[in-house]
């Protein structure tokens, strides 16, 4: 998912992968609260959207957070 956030990212800015990654992970949490007994496939699905999200909202954001920083605090 970094690839698909970090192209999104170039063109469209930092925003649209980071609210699509936080939407895609709290969807797949309240379907696991509400589907409380799923079946296994379901769980794995779930848990690739929920992770599928966190790493487009991660990378995004620490890629926007660096952006910010000056030459100076750079490693």
């Amino acid at each position: 998912m970094a690839a698909l956030a970090g192209k999104l990212l170039d063109k469209k800015g930092a925003r649209l992968p980071i609210i699509i990654g936080i939407i895609a992970s709290l969807t797949s949490l309240i379907l696991m609260n509400v589907l409380a007994p799923l079946s296994n496939l379901a769980i794995v699905l779930l848990y690739v959207l929920y992770y599928g999200g966190y790493g487009m909202c991660f990378g995004s954001l620490m890629t926007s957070g660096l952006i910010t920083l000056g030459k100076a605090s750079h490693a």
